[in-house]
């Protein structure tokens, strides 16, 4: 998978809502924000390489995300 670090990004809401394995409140957060495009940053402080957090999130903590539940827009 490409580094999306500080790359505009989309959640894929469907597919996560339809893994059905999430919090209620993750759950919240995605649907509230299905269309939002967000700026991925790369989560160093745990040496991950493929989990990011959203730099636009104002939720302490922050969501985590995999790679793979982000989708790179062009704007």
């Amino acid at each position: 998978m490409e580094n999306l670090d500080n790359k505009r990004v989309r959640i894929k809401t469907s597919e996560i809502i339809k893994s059905n394995k999430y919090s209620n409140n993750f759950i919240k957060f995605i649907k509230q924000n299905k269309n939002t495009i967000f700026t991925a940053k790369l989560d160093i402080t745990n040496n991950y390489i493929t989990l990011y957090s959203l730099m636009e999130d104002k939720n302490i903590p922050k969501w985590i995300f995999s790679d793979k539940d982000l989708e790179v827009v062009d704007r």
